[in-house]
């Protein structure tokens, strides 16, 4: 895959009201949009990871929003006994 320097990006769009919408993109604001995003995608594998391991112990855990903090120390405090 070919690799090209940029700068910015011009995202060019019209709203649902007709109004069109430009910004332009900084290439900084790119990189940090997509580590937000792979950030947020490696919580919901690890949110999932702890909830499976909750429900196998035996811990009541909703199947959707956030965990409890308690659970989320236990599956840390487990997980670290486990590696040692």
């Amino acid at each position: 895959m070919p690799t090209e320097e940029w700068t910015s990006v011009t995202i060019d769009a019209t709203d649902a009201d007709g109004q069109r919408l430009a910004k332009i993109v900084t290439r900084q604001e790119v990189e940090q949009a997509l580590e937000k995003c792979r950030a947020s995608h490696a919580l919901a594998r690890s949110d999932a990871a702890i909830r499976t391991w909750a429900q196998s112990v035996g811990i009541k855990v909703p199947r959707e929003g956030p965990l409890p903090a308690i659970v989320i120390e236990q599956y840390e405090a487990s997980h670290d006994t486990e590696s040692h």
